[in-house]
């Protein structure tokens, strides 16, 4: 693939491709979505969507429910895509987004991604993982990305002495390494999310 085409990466679809559909027809883009919760074998959905049944994480493992994981890095060595940019990243992997956000923070794959949407958790609320939560979002900052939207995702949310909360919130974030007004042609598309395990 050459490295002006589009790609953009979805992890966990959870029988919903609505959002690959659109894009790939509209815009010509190259989607490859991911999901280990989906009882679906690997396959091509149109000419320019792919599904695979495994996850993304912070290593490469097979996990006690039998869902394999592997590492953005280990995803584009696979397709051949090493050197890829991505113009769109979508992780909605239920908790697991601070293992893979503490493993690809410390590689340069992160900064072949012009877009990161995140799903991320906080159903820990000690201190210590809060802290952990916070250092990990400051070290997403120091490598360029600046968050563009926050939403409160309004599935599971409750009601605190300090008001309203969420066990999760949807954040994207734009990597201003790419911030260029004259380069907004569609490139690549990762996309991975899975249900709860």
């Amino acid at each position: 693939m050459d490295e002006n085409e589009t790609n953009i990466a979805f992890h966990r679809i959870n029988f919903d491709f609505s959002f690959d559909d659109a894009i790939s027809t509209t815009f010509g883009c190259t989607v490859r979505a991911f999901d280990p919760s989906m009882d679906v074998d690997d396959h091509r959905r149109s000419p320019n969507v792919w599904f695979y049944r495994f996850g993304i994480g912070g290593s490469d493992v097979v996990r006690s429910n039998g869902w394999t994981v592997k590492t953005l890095s280990s995803l584009l060595n696979m397709f051949n895509e090493s050197n890829t940019l991505i113009d769109h990243l979508k992780i909605d992997v239920e908790d697991d987004e601070w293992e893979w956000m503490d493993g690809v923070l410390d590689i340069t794959v992160l900064s072949r991604v012009k877009q990161l949407a995140i799903e991320i958790h906080a159903v820990d609320q000690t201190r210590a993982a809060l802290l952990r939560r916070f250092r990990l979002l400051r070290r997403l900052e120091d490598a360029g990305f600046r968050r563009w939207y926050f939403s409160m995702n309004m599935y599971n949310i409750y009601a605190t002495a300090l008001g309203v909360r969420s066990c999760c919130y949807e954040m994207v974030y734009i990597n201003v390494n790419f911030l260029d007004p004259g380069n907004a042609a569609c490139g690549r598309i990762y996309y991975s999310e899975r249900s709860s395990t």
